[in-house]
């Protein structure tokens, strides 16, 4: 059987719609312990970043079903708890991020700042807290630095979503002069969807303008993006991963991953590539087709009793 949770935004239900037009059985759930741990039960669950109670709804249920012996969860349970978490994103894959150094005490973060940061200023301070850009800053000088380490071990700072960063600063190399960053988010380690956004002028690696562009055609360039891409969830053995990548000087870099996408970029049109022979190369579906790609994968798992995580089919 095909579950998938019953999220706000309609993932679920898009999912369950999906399978059932290729003539299978699929059913929502709110309840994890409502899904059965059986051989052969595929479930998936969009993790959630706002409202604040259903991320932790969905961060709870992909904790239970995380721990069932015999089902396939997608995204898998290491990849739901790296969601929206950037502190154990840095203790996952620190090595392929602008070079990002993680404080638990006010002692060490000064003394980071007694020579200045290696790097100068600016630099880039973000919270555990932040899918979608939010809860990251500029530290432009030492007295913004000094004013974060104050704040953040003693009350804490206010955060978007209502949170307090308290306990920890996460500082990270900037990189001056982009104008663009990139999202390519793979599936089972065989699809690929790039989607291109424009910086917000004067916050370039903080966030992203709102404007986008999704890739219809397969150049070099792009082909090299999704190569890299694909070379970082190989190490990682990531089968759902949607990875934010910023292009620096002499190489590229990923600030953070996810677990999925606004739906009305894939709207916006697009293509997704597949993966065959160590190459890539355009699968015939629209970014827009990307549920039916996904129930296609899902059905073709539980039907060769494969994990889906990594799809060996």
């Amino acid at each position: 059987m095909i579950y998938a949770y019953d999220d706000v935004n309609n993932w679920g239900e898009k999912i369950c719609n999906a399978v059932e037009s290729f003539g299978e059985n699929a059913k929502l759930f709110k309840n994890p312990y409502d899904v059965p741990d059986e051989i052969g039960n595929i479930v998936f669950i969009h993790m959630m970043h706002l409202p604040v109670h259903e991320r932790l709804i969905t961060k709870h249920a992909a904790e239970v079903l995380g721990n069932y012996k015999n089902i396939t969860m997608i995204p898998s349970l290491k990849e739901c708890r790296l969601y929206d978490d950037k502190v154990e994103q840095y203790l996952s894959f620190g090595s392929w991020m602008p070079d990002t150094e993680l404080f638990t005490q006010a002692d060490d973060a000064m003394c980071y700042l007694v020579d200045d940061p290696p790097r100068g200023y600016p630099f880039v301070s973000k919270s555990r807290e932040g899918a979608g850009a939010s809860n990251v800053r500029i530290i432009r000088d030492g007295m913004a630095a000094v004013s974060e380490i104050n704040y953040a071990f003693n009350d804490g700072i206010p955060i978007y979503g209502g949170n307090i960063q308290q306990g920890y600063l996460l500082w990270q190399e900037f990189i001056p002069n982009l104008e663009i960053n990139w999202r390519v988010f793979i599936m089972a380690k065989r699809y690929a969807i790039v989607t291109k956004r424009w910086n917000e002028a004067g916050k370039q690696q903080v966030n992203d303008n709102g404007e986008i562009h999704q890739v219809n055609e397969l150049t070099e360039d792009i082909e090299e993006l999704i190569d890299f891409a694909y070379r970082f969830v190989e190490e990682k053995d990531f089968g759902w991963c949607a990875i934010d990548i910023v292009e620096g000087e002499h190489c590229a870099y990923v600030l953070e991953t996810s677990t999925g996408f606004p739906f009305w970029w894939m709207e916006k049109g697009g293509q997704i590539f597949e993966r065959f022979d160590d190459c890539w190369s355009a699968s015939g579906y629209r970014a827009d087709q990307v549920f039916s790609v996904l129930a296609k994968l899902i059905i073709e798992g539980q039907k060769n009793e494969k994990t889906i995580i990594t799809l060996d089919l």
